[in-house]
């Protein structure tokens, strides 16, 4: 074959003749493809040919630009086996770090805070609160619940009532409310998260919600009934639509909210549980979040325009929901001190409570008393265990942190309180019953038996010859006379019993009779006051008092003016004595019922007082019942001397009216 011009591989020449001669290039530029020239063509299936590299010190080849309305070039598809090759990032977007070979780790970003973020604030990736952020994520706000008071309000309720079933409620309820309850909340540019109490969390993706609303506690108003319950529904509907003048994004809007519902796209309704403190400072990040859609950009927060880079513009300080600042999880170094005070408040008033219930136990043993004790008991108990969980806490907490705790001092501080306070309980109800029972054997009335039986008093018997004859038909030996003429006997070996109430002198006939219910008679004789003891007595329509004064500058005269007073006052119960007393200037110290109620028409009860350096000795004798005509005694006072006449049975006064009138002629 004849070889062509213008190539070794064949082929013709351009149109217009042959070959073109080549002009001359300038020394040091590339050279430039002559027209009309023809180009080598390389054997198929040879490598590409690769440009010819510039001469050194040439300026690199520019591309030709594209022109206009061109779609963008297209990198060069990389050779069969190579690595892929990341796209080029948009302008100005941040620079994209370059991919890791094959196999090798991940790497990490460094932990530097984000722009704006505010001082502690997690960086993405972890959010300090128990869960992992997503890309772009951050945590605007968050608060951790704590739930001291509740449980102390229910150890104190149950301890209260622990012989009830309300009481293993209380109890139940104070050891299982952290466990059941949410833990802390909080708030990124993307979601509600809700850290339960078993350390899980509840996501609330926001980008799913279209509106939410808020849930508002319901007014408070006095009464009941229909009234009631309109005047409530008027206060609140009033500061609902006060509420409600303002924006969604503004605190104003969700006072008094206890719940917020998110409504959804499909329209479903979410409801989460909120406090009102809560409500006003996540409230308005919500709404910003889901109405206005702020912070839903990526790398945007709240309060940003859409599409803002995190930080805002030259680096700016993030805009946070309505100036909200941005919250950390708080680490208490002392989360169990709320319980802890708890306890000491619980521990302290279950000591007075206490010495109080057992000061009056030894003197008087009653089912009040015993109560208190109980009630003093499970105070204590709720109390150890508010100290003993509180220090627990505490030590978790330290531990921790790294720390040792002391596990001892916490527990043996109020271990030695308690020590301390059952030594001055024991030692002060001893002291108040040897002190009790020398006022007892000085004092004390000879006790009496139920109606079948003889008076049991130890003191000798008073013959009736001996009998004083004074004071006419209400003299001890006018009475004796006029019981045996009646046909009322004593029993072998007894006769009258002589005794003195206060210092002043007593007389008992307890008698049988053979057709009779037997019958007590007693008379008091206090028309004498006893000057060596200072002891003077006041006699009034239902009572009868003897006081006895003793200290500095105690007088008889004194004595006398304060009985006096006294005879004049209703006095016939502990209440009523103590408020006489204070009238009087003295202040009562202790006060029983010494007989526990009344037998065979009267009431004996004894009482201590103070004023200043003085005390009082107080016996009062209650015979209000008897002289009112409501018990089946009776009663007669005459010349500053009361006899009491109780012959009857089943609760009829007849007999003892019948008695009466044959003792005293009257």
């Amino acid at each position: 074959m004849q070889n062509m011009p213008g190539g070794a591989g064949g082929g013709y020449p351009p149109p217009g003749g042959g070959q073109q001669p080549f002009a001359p290039q300038p020394q040091g530029q590339p050279q430039q493809p002559q027209p009309g020239a023809s180009y080598p063509q390389a054997p198929y299936g040879a490598p590409p040919q690769q440009p010819a590299p510039a001469p050194y010190g040439a300026p690199p080849q520019q591309p030709a630009p594209a022109p206009y309305g061109a779609p963008p070039p297209q990198p060069a598809p990389a050779p069969y086996g190579a690595p892929p090759q990341p796209a080029p990032a948009p302008y100005g977007a941040p620079p994209q770090p370059a991919p890791a070979p094959y196999g090798a780790p991940l790497a990490q970003a460094p932990a530097a805070p984000m722009p704006g973020a505010g001082p502690g604030v997690p960086n993405p990736g972890t959010s300090g609160w128990g869960f992992d952020l997503n890309p772009d994520e951050r945590v605007l706000w968050g608060t951790k619940r704590s739930y001291t008071g509740d449980i102390v309000a229910f150890w104190i309720l149950g301890v209260l009532t622990a012989l009830l079933l309300i009481g293993i409620y209380f109890i139940y309820k104070a050891l299982t409310i952290e466990r059941d309850s949410p833990r802390a909340l909080v708030l990124t540019n993307h979601r509600y998260v809700i850290i339960e109490g078993n350390g899980s969390a509840t996501s609330h993706y926001l980008n799913q919600f279209v509106d939410l609303f808020p849930k508002r506690a319901q007014a408070q108003a006095r009464g009941g009934g229909l009234i009631g319950a309109l005047v409530v529904a008027a206060v609140s509907a009033g500061l609902d639509a006060l509420a409600a003048r303002n924006e969604k994004t503004t605190p104003a809007y969700w006072a008094r909210t206890i719940g917020i519902t998110f409504k959804t796209r499909e329209g479903r309704d979410v409801f989460v549980d909120v406090r009102p403190n809560e409500a006003q400072a996540i409230g308005p990040m919500l709404a910003r979040i889901i109405l206005l859609g702020e912070g839903q950009t990526p790398g945007a927060a709240p309060g940003a325009a859409p599409g803002a880079a995190p930080g805002g513009a030259m680096g700016a300080p993030m805009a946070g929901a309505v100036g909200a600042p941005m919250y950390t999880a708080p680490t208490s170094s002392t989360p169990g001190l709320g319980m802890q005070i708890g306890g000491w408040v619980l521990l302290v008033l279950s000591s007075f409570l206490a010495y109080g219930s057992v000061r009056g136990l030894v003197v008087y043993f009653n089912f009040v008393g015993l109560f208190m004790l109980f009630i003093a008991l499970a105070m204590l108990a709720g109390a150890g265990a508010l100290l003993f969980f509180g220090s627990k806490k505490n030590w978790v907490a330290a531990e921790a942190k790294g720390g040792k705790p002391n596990k001892i001092i916490p527990l043996a501080i109020p271990g030695g309180y308690f020590a301390l306070l059952s030594l001055l309980i024991i030692v002060s109800s001893i002291s108040n019953y040897l002190r009790w029972k020398d006022y007892d054997d000085r004092y004390r009335t000879p006790s009496k038996t139920t109606s079948t039986s003889t008076s049991t008093t130890s003191k000798t018997p008073t013959p009736s010859s001996t009998l004083p004859t004074t004071g006419g038909s209400l003299s001890p030996a006018s009475i004796d006379m006029k019981m045996q003429a009646e046909g009322y006997t004593f029993e072998s070996g007894k006769s009258v019993d002589k005794d003195n109430y206060g210092g002043a002198p007593t007389w008992k006939w307890f008698m049988n009779h053979r057709t009779r219910p037997m019958a007590w008679v007693t008379l008091y004789d206090f028309t004498t006051d006893v000057s060596k003891d200072n002891a003077a007595f006041g006699v009034g329509p239902k009572h009868a008092v003897a006081v006895q004064l003793g200290g500095t500058g105690a007088t008889l005269d004194g004595a006398r003016s304060l009985a006096s007073t006294l005879a004049s006052k209703p006095m016939t119960s502990n209440a009523q004595i103590t408020a006489a007393l204070a009238s009087a200037g003295w202040r009562l110290t202790q006060g029983m019922d010494k007989e526990g109620g009344y037998n065979f028409g009267s009431r004996n009860m004894l009482a201590f007082a103070k004023k200043g350096s003085q005390d009082v000795t107080l016996r009062v004798i209650d015979y209000s019942k008897a002289a009112s005509g409501t018990d089946e005694a009776v009663v007669q006072v005459a010349d500053r001397r009361v006899l009491i006449v109780s012959a009857s049975s089943g609760g009829n006064p007849v007999p003892s009216q019948d008695l009466l009138r044959k003792l005293t002629g009257r």
